[in-house]
């Protein structure tokens, strides 16, 4: 008995560990993925010296947009201000007009000029419940109403991207003078007049990224794993089909020495079914899945080579010149995306990395367990 549990002890920890790093890449890819939709932010760079837009620039912008698509504008704006007090409670009014809510899935009853859009944290912290639709807060002097509550980076995975501020979002148009106020964020929806507007005036001194891409390489990383996992089962496949279909055919040259093949047939249709089983059922089943599954791998433009597509080294040292670059920035607004994308990209080649090391290690072991069965029996 101790020896059985002895040889058991190092496939469960195999089989453990790749589950472990399978599930790893799953969660961090949805996970992140959830929080990125079709548009693309711009943060502010401090380190580029060049003057900020405002709102009354961008206010003007949309009004130009609006006339272009005769309709309304999908550009969304943050300013962030000083530091204020709520309760003891030390928040960041951000300046921000209704489209900002739509671009960051967070729902909203209203967006008037008295109404404030706060955390569920704070909202803890303020009304004891997070459910704090309604209560009243007072800001600036003014009296406002919660009409929305947004979820907090609280989870273990959010906590590490956020940058700690605890911001509250009130609506530019109720703040006298909020022309004057700089622009920390901007957000567009991607395919649409407003990007085409926005990507004209080159606003150099904002940093620009598209998270509809960043979405698409973090899912890559579920499709790498599919064709991982797809490419170890086709070793052990073709493996398999080899000595199964040699195995059949040995036994059928048996039979033939000692008579026709008609009478062969008759002696041994076992081996003949088995033969036509194995022969053409794990083709047609290794086609069918890989034709049937999403192996599919996004690249961003920018990062391919024209020399040798397959160049591995050169993905990751562009990644890592951006990644280089994007530290580098001084940048206003909330950058949690981008800190997000970025965690979830290195964890994720750190997951992927384990989980093929695993899961071969896995492959190889059970392989040989079961080609000893096939050959005892």
């Amino acid at each position: 008995m101790k020896l059985t549990i002895k040889k058991l002890v190092a496939p469960t920890l195999l089989c453990l560990l790749t589950l472990l790093s399978l599930l790893g890449i799953i969660l961090t890819s949805v996970h992140a993925e959830s929080k990125m939709g079709d548009i693309t932010v711009l943060n502010c760079d401090y380190n580029k010296g060049e003057k900020l837009l405002t709102i009354g620039d961008i206010t003007k912008l949309t009004d130009r947009i609006s006339e272009l698509m005769s309709g309304q504008s999908t550009l969304a704006f943050c300013a962030e201000t000083k530091d204020e007090k709520i309760k003891k409670q030390t928040v960041t009014p951000v300046l921000t007009n209704s489209l900002y809510f739509g671009h960051n899935k967070i729902k909203t009853e209203s967006f008037k000029n008295s109404d404030i859009v706060i955390s569920r944290t704070l909202a803890q912290k303020l009304f004891k419940t997070g459910e704090a639709v309604g209560k009243k807060l007072k800001l600036y002097g003014n009296n406002y109403t919660v009409s929305g509550v947004y979820d907090s980076r609280d989870g273990l995975f959010d906590r590490y991207f956020h940058d700690g501020k605890e911001r509250v979002y009130i609506n530019y148009e109720g703040i006298e003078d909020c022309q004057k106020y700089e622009i920390n964020e901007m957000s567009y929806e991607n395919q649409t007049q407003s990007a085409v507007t926005l990507e004209q005036m080159n606003p150099v001194n904002y940093h620009s990224t598209n998270l509809s891409e960043k979405s698409l390489v973090l899912r890559d990383f579920l499709n790498l794993a599919a064709l991982i996992v797809y490419l170890v089962a086709l070793v052990i496949a073709v493996k398999l089909w080899f000595y199964l279909c040699k195995r059949q055919i040995n036994n059928i040259k048996a039979t033939l020495e000692d008579s026709y093949s008609l009478e062969s047939v008759r002696k041994n249709p076992r081996a003949y079914i088995l033969l036509a089983l194995f022969g053409a059922g794990i083709p047609l089943i290794i086609v069918s899945v890989f034709l049937i599954c999403d192996f599919s791998i996004y690249i961003i433009p920018q990062y391919i080579p024209y020399d040798n597509i397959f160049d591995i080294s050169h993905y990751l040292g562009e990644h890592a010149k951006a990644v280089a670059q994007l530290n580098s920035c001084a940048l206003g607004g909330d950058k949690f995306l981008l800190n997000l994308y970025n965690g979830s990209f290195y964890a994720l080649i750190f997951e992927t990395v384990l989980f093929t090391i695993s899961l071969i290690i896995t492959a190889v072991y059970f392989y040989r367990i079961l080609r000893k069965k096939f050959e005892l029996s």
